[in-house]
């Protein structure tokens, strides 16, 4: 190339620079003005008054006439996350916030440093509604949580928060009993397949997809109450004006009992309270009578007890010894010598005034009774006799407690180791404060004479069958079997 080319390719090429420059200039001074628009921020990505649970995905609508840098996301004016490109997509973990109104802003920046912020208010639920059932949580059986047949369980909203129930299912184990969708929230529970006890379990479900399972202790119970009755003395036998024991017994407690006679109700409690003794029909005619005894439980589950059954409504008439005005003493008999009665006796109870009670409920009716811890004296001996039925006769009568000896001395005697040839004479005086009943001659320790005069007088011959030497002695009894002995004497033949 030579120079003058040179020269010329040098003077192009810097005439197209400066064609460039001037070309390229103007649209760079244009990119340098400032951008006046800030993001506009359409759609928050979550409606007003939204309910939000568990971790939510918050996707904002966001524009610009240059271009949207960055987009935040602020809970209650605390940044919780934010993104720089689109699609804006932001995650919130709603779980710190529960059961509340919260403040929700986001944000939109924009490469001139414009911001936008735009907030709404929503409703952060993550508490899982809680219904109650009836009878709450008891762990052992009552009439609270027995059930028989087909049962309506009503759950009721526990509290102000609680309101947003949508539905609830009732369980047991796997199986679904039933599910309610609207208040007053009842499902039906057909106990028919299910005996004792049983777990159930319920779960409530709210607006927000929150759930909450409970449990309590139920009892499928279509058993009645046991039931027995029981007879004052014996069984089987009753007196119109008294009572039968009956014992009826539950865990889902008893409802009612009634007693019939012959059909008819004569007694009816609804106290829930037995052991307890129901009284008989007052009109009740002797003999014969049907007994029915019907009781319930808390849940309508009957027990039926029926019987036949003996009435008698007349008391026994007894003959009894020692008769009034008797003398006893030590340990005395007391017993019955005759009765008169429809069911015949089952009881006789004897007693000493109001001292020890003797008993006895069997044949020969007879009982032993100790005075000897009573004064001398009167007292009032008491026989309580009852029949079968329980019907008493009481008799009561005066007798004397005797337990000191009659005093006696001999007032004529020959003198101890006499010689007797013939008969003798032998006399005594003996007193009592009751009355001496008899005086006797021992000889040789065999009753040879008896007197039950005062003045108590004796002969006594020297019988060869006597022996050459032999003993007199004189005994003395007073009304109530005490005894007085004397010194003994020693005669030869």
């Amino acid at each position: 190339m030579t120079r003058s080319n040179s020269v010329v390719a040098v003077r192009i090429g810097a005439i197209v620079a400066a064609l460039a420059t001037s070309i390229v200039a103007p649209a760079s001074a244009e990119a340098a003005e400032p951008d006046p628009a800030a993001p506009v921020i359409s759609d928050v990505g979550v409606a007003a008054g939204e309910r939000v649970n568990k971790t939510v995905t918050i996707r904002p609508v966001v524009s610009d006439d240059v271009a949207v840098t960055k987009v935040e996301l602020r809970v209650n004016h605390r940044l919780v996350t934010s993104s720089v490109s689109a699609p804006w997509t932001l995650s919130w973990d709603t779980r710190s916030n529960s059961n509340q109104d919260v403040l929700v802003e986001v944000t939109a920046h924009d490469g001139d440093g414009h911001t936008t912020t735009a907030a709404t208010t929503v409703f952060a639920d993550n508490s899982a509604p809680v219904v109650d059932i009836p009878w709450g949580d008891l762990s052992t059986q009552s009439r609270f949580n027995s059930f028989t047949g087909v049962v309506p369980v009503t759950f009721t909203p526990r509290s102000a928060n609680d309101q947003d129930v949508v539905r609830v299912v009732l369980s047991i184990g796997a199986t679904v009993i039933g599910t309610t969708s609207a208040a007053p929230w009842t499902v039906d529970w057909d106990t028919t397949g299910y005996q004792g006890p049983v777990t159930l379990s319920w779960s409530a479900h709210d607006a927000s997809g929150n759930v909450r399972t409970l449990t309590t202790h139920a009892w499928a119970d279509h058993a009645g109450p046991q039931l027995s009755a029981d007879f004052t003395l014996v069984d089987g036998y009753i007196n119109a004006r008294d009572s039968v024991f009956v014992d009826a017994r539950d865990p889902a407690w008893i409802g009612k009992v009634e007693l019939l006679v012959n059909g008819t109700v004569a007694n009816t409690d609804t106290s829930g309270q037995f052991p307890r003794y129901l009284p008989w029909d007052r009109g009740a005619a002797n003999g014969p009578a049907t007994m029915t005894i019907r009781a319930s439980d808390g849940v309508g589950n009957v027990t039926v007890l029926t019987r036949t059954v003996t009435v008698d409504n007349d008391a026994p008439v007894v003959t009894a010894t020692p008769p009034a005005g008797a003398k006893v003493r030590g340990v005395f008999t007391a017993r019955l010598t005759s009765v008169k009665d429809a069911t015949g006796p089952a009881y006789m109870l004897v007693r000493l005034d109001d001292g020890t009670r003797y008993f006895t409920g069997r044949a020969p009716w007879s009982l032993r009774v100790d005075t000897r811890s009573y004064s001398d004296g009167p007292h009032t001996l008491s026989f309580d006799v009852r029949d079968k039925a329980n019907n008493q006769t009481l008799v009561r009568r005066s007798v004397t407690v005797d337990n000191t000896a009659p005093s006696m001395r001999i007032t004529k005697a020959p003198k101890n180791r006499s010689k007797l040839r013939r008969a003798v004479a032998i006399t005594a005086s003996a007193q009592d404060r009751y009355g001496v009943n008899r005086v006797q001659m021992l000889v040789n320790g065999k009753v040879v004479a008896t007197d039950r005069t005062s003045g108590y007088a004796f002969s006594l011959t020297p019988h060869a069958r006597y022996g050459k030497t032999f003993t007199m002695q004189l005994r003395a009894y007073d009304q109530a079997g005490n005894v007085h002995y004397s010194s003994k004497r020693t005669y030869r033949r």
